[in-house]
């Protein structure tokens, strides 16, 4: 199994991804703070929060010296951002989002009106993050059998 070290931790690469996506996680979250409409996201303040609070598990999981917590990591958080999507994709319906200063959208899903929602953007986002993480657990889980 090849390893890297940063921060001082042995890590497996599935350990890497969730580093990886632990820093994404963090810079949109920050940086929506300060524009909630970044990428055309609806990025409210409990959005940015969700985002920066995965930040911290990714960080977590990718620190832990048992490497099944990256693997619960990405199985978790990468159904969760699934079902968001398609939830989104499925479930949404045309709006004007109460997030930012954002055209309609033809995709949103309101979990929270006003406070919580998710567009098309954010759908794609979140596609893109299951595939990610559920494809890395995947190719890790292989890996480490052969």
């Amino acid at each position: 199994m090849a390893t890297n070290q940063i921060i001082g931790v042995k890590r497996n690469p599935l350990q890497n991804v969730c580093f990886g996506m632990g820093l994404l996680f963090l810079f949109l979250g920050v940086i929506g703070l300060v524009v909630p409409g970044l990428f055309k996201m609806h990025l409210s303040f409990l959005h940015n929060a969700i985002y920066i609070v995965t930040a911290f598990i990714a960080f977590f999981s990718a620190q832990a010296t048992d490497p099944e917590k990256s693997k619960t990591f990405a199985l978790m958080i990468g159904l969760f951002y699934g079902v968001l999507a398609f939830l989104g994709y499925v479930v949404g319906q045309p709006g004007f989002p109460g997030v930012g200063n954002l055209s309609e959208d033809q995709y949103l899903l309101k979990i929270i009106p006003n406070v919580l929602e998710f567009g098309r953007r954010d759908h794609a986002f979140h596609l893109v993050i299951c595939t990610i993480l559920l494809f890395s657990r995947y190719a890790w889980r292989k890996t480490a059998r052969d």
